[in-house]
C-alpha cells in the first residue's frame, strides 16, 4: 500500500458531549464526570493492525489506561499527564504502575485546571501524530516488502508486473525477450544472473500471464540441492523433501501463500533448477500437459 493509499486521519480529544466507551475494557466516559479528557478517538489506517494487533481498528476508542497496553512501548509520553483514578476499574486493577502512560492521581486534582487538560491533551495528540509519521515512513515499507507470496530477486509472483522487472532487474542485469508462454500465453524475459547479487546464477527466466503479471521465475544454477533446500525451508513452508543428501540429487516442494517454490536436481547433471510458481500457473501447466498426453494416446491409438 503505498503512502497516498492512506486515508487522512487526525487523532483527537472528543469534546461532544456524547458519553464514551472504551472499546477494549468498556469503561464508559462521560463529559460530565471530567473522565472525558482522558479519552481519545483513534483513527487508526489499516496498516497499523499490523503493528498493535486488531484492537486498533478504524475509530477505536480507548481510555489512556487500555491505550497505554497497547501502544504504551510506542508513544512515550511523559509522566505529566493527569489520570483519573482509572485503577479502580476490573480491568485495570491488576496493572501495576509502570504499565501506565503516566503516574495516577486523585480525580479531584486532575479537575482542577481545564487549561492543563487541554495541553496534556495536545501533547499526548501531538506524540500519536508522531508515530503515526513513523509508521507510515518506516514500518508501512516493510510491510509491504513482505508479501503473501514467493518473491524471488525482490519480485513477488502475482505482484509485480513486466514494468517493474524490466526496471528493477533489467537496471542491474540485461535482459533478452524471449516470445510467448505456451501455458501462460504471456511474455518471458531472460538474463544470465550477472549483476544480481546471487553467487553462482546461471540463468533467470520470468514468465508472465497475459496481464503482464509475474507467474513464474525459472533459476537455474550450479546443483547444490542440499544447500538452496535449507536456505528456502527457512523461508517457505515444506510440502515435500526427496532430496538425496548422500548423492545429492532429488526435488523438493514449497509453498507460501498462492505460490509454489519447486527444487529439481536431476542425478547425471551438474545444474540444478530452482522453479517460483503461481499456483494458476501451475494447474495450468499440469492441465496442458494431461490435454496433450491424452492427445498422444488417442493419435497412437488411430494409427494401430
Amino acid at each position: 500500500m503505498t503512502h497516498s493509499q492512506y486515508p487522512p486521519v487526525v487523532p483527537v480529544v472528543s469534546r461532544s458531549h456524547e458519553a464514551l466507551t472504551c472499546s477494549r475494557c468498556g469503561l464508559v466516559m462521560t463529559h460530565d464526570g471530567h473522565e472525558y479528557d482522558e479519552a481519545l478517538i483513534i483513527s487508526f489506517c489499516a496498516g497499523f493492525s499490523s503493528v498493535f494487533g486488531d484492537e486498533m481498528r478504524v475509530d477505536a476508542v480507548f481510555c489512556q489506561h487500555c491505550l497505554s497496553s497497547i501502544a504504551g512501548p510506542w508513544l512515550r509520553v511523559t509522566e505529566d499527564l493527569p489520570m483519573c483514578g482509572r485503577s479502580e476499574h476490573p480491568r485495570h486493577r491488576a496493572r501495576q504502575p509502570h504499565q501506565l502512560l503516566s503516574k495516577s492521581c486523585d480525580p479531584q486534582e486532575s479537575m482542577t485546571s481545564n487549561n492543563a487538560k487541554r495541553s496534556a491533551s495536545t501533547m499526548l495528540k501531538n506524540h500519536i501524530v508522531y508515530l503515526f509519521a513513523f509508521l507510515i515512513l518506516v514500518v508501512s515499507p516493510l510491510s509491504q516488502a513482505s508479501g503473501q507470496n514467493a518473491a524471488p530477486f525482490g519480485m513477488e509472483l502475482g505482484v509485480a508486473t513486466l514494468a517493474q522487472v524490466r526496471q528493477e532487474i533489467g537496471d542491474s542485469s540485461p535482459l533478452e525477450d524471449e516470445g510467448i508462454n505456451k501455458y501462460t500465453e504471456g511474455k518471458m524475459v531472460s538474463t544470465d544472473g550477472r549483476g544480481l547479487g546471487v553467487e553462482g546464477v546461471q540463468s533467470v527466466l520470468f514468465i508472465f500471464d497475459k496481464s503482464e503479471v509475474l507467474a513464474g521465475v525459472m533459476v537455474t544454477m550450479p546443483k547444490d540441492p542440499v544447500g538452496i533446500f535449507k536456505t528456502l525451508s527457512t523461508k517457505y513452508k515444506v510440502v515435500s523433501n526427496k532430496i538425496d543428501s548422500f548423492m545429492n540429487f532429488g526435488s523438493a516442494r514449497l509453498e507460501k501463500g498462492a505460490s509454489v517454490v519447486e527444487i529439481s536436481a536431476p542425478h547425471l547433471s551438474f545444474a540444478m533448477e530452482v522453479r517460483y510458481l503461481t499456483k494458476s500457473f501451475l494447474a495450468a501447466h499440469n492441465r496442458i500437459v494431461q490435454e496433450e498426453a491424452a492427445e498422444k494416446e488417442r493419435r497412437k491409438a488411430s494409427a494401430l
